[in-house]
């Protein structure tokens, strides 16, 4: 039986979760915006809430006065209800764990949360009096209203995005993939190839990249181009600067363009690129030998060079 050869491999292992959860721009830009997009929610929903029980009263007492509601309904209008319940409820109830899992303090003023569902169903019980199938209208009038004038939580998006970048192994992941497949256009490996890349994670948590079977050469230039692209900003040849989304208020972001993809310009470009279908987010590369780069390069420093070395990226020499 045949042995598999093993190879000398250079990795690198993300910084420790921390700087991802604590201390990273991204990370804490989309944890402050999702707080915000979530109390705006929350605010919107009650008043369309209070709005829609008004309406919803006011529009089942017209039609029973213009046209005395038929009890064969019945059983469509607590379908209606269920259903539309059902919709509101699971925006909600995400919303509410998804702060509990980030430990963000309850958005409910005044009432609790489950009077405005326990609520309705009290007000609902006069109509009773009048006509058995009333109350289902009402509520189902109300529970329709309420999700046409809330359908979608967009908070829902800043969380995933949240999620994407504060997780190790997902953020390691998507520079690696961008920094190879730029690296394998600009012609920079030999024999290497996309189905080469591995993201191990150790039972102790440790979380390696590597490219597997191949010469030393590029797994060597990989590791290094990697290991610079997470590091603090030094002096680089070109610099990617963020382009920020809505409501930011993180400062600057830089990442560093690693020094064998930064002695071209179309190289720099095409990382550029990559990195922007990675992470969803726009970047300008800024040319740091000009007196307006310089600038940037400054401001990047000073940005990054607090960061100490539990905060850094390790590289291994293993045998895989």
């Amino acid at each position: 039986m045949r042995c598999k050869k093993a190879h000398l491999i250079e990795a690198i292992s993300p910084p420790v979760q921390r700087y991802f959860t604590q201390t990273d721009k991204l990370t804490k830009h989309y944890f402050t915006h999702t707080d915000k997009q979530q109390r705006y929610e929350m605010e919107s929903f009650i008043l369309n809430w209070k709005v829609a029980f008004i309406l919803a009263f006011l529009l089942t007492g017209v039609l029973e006065i213009l046209a005395e509601v038929p009890s064969t309904m019945l059983w469509g209008f607590l379908g209606l209800t269920a259903l539309f319940s059902w919709l509101n409820l699971r925006g909600l109830r995400k919303l509410i764990f998804a702060r509990l899992n980030l430990g963000l303090p309850r958005l409910e003023k005044g009432w609790p949360i489950h009077y405005y569902f326990s609520y309705p169903l009290l007000a609902a019980l006069p109509l009773f009096l009048v006509n058995a199938t009333l109350p289902f209208l009402f509520l189902a009038l109300m529970s329709a209203l309420v999700y046409v004038a809330h359908p979608i939580w967009n908070s829902n998006t800043s969380l995933k995005r949240f999620e994407l970048f504060s997780d190790r192994k997902e953020r390691i992941e998507r520079y690696s993939r961008a920094l190879l497949k730029s690296m394998l256009e600009a012609g920079l490996l030999h024999h290497t190839s996309m189905n080469q890349l591995i993201i191990e994670e150790k039972e102790e948590g440790e979380i390696l990249a590597y490219i597997k079977a191949a010469d030393h050469h590029d797994t060597h230039l990989f590791a290094t181009c990697l290991g610079e692209l997470m590091q603090p900003i030094d002096n680089p040849r070109w610099l990617l600067k963020l382009v920020p989304p809505p409501d930011w208020e993180q400062g600057e972001f830089y990442l560093p363009v690693p020094a064998s993809l930064a002695r071209k310009k179309e190289i720099a470009i095409l990382l550029c690129q990559n990195l922007q279908a990675a992470l969803q987010h726009p970047f300008t590369p800024i040319y740091t030998r000009e007196p307006a780069g310089r600038l940037h390069l400054l401001a990047a420093k000073l940005q990054t060079n607090y960061l100490n070395k539990d905060l850094l990226p390790k590289r291994e020499i293993l045998w895989r």
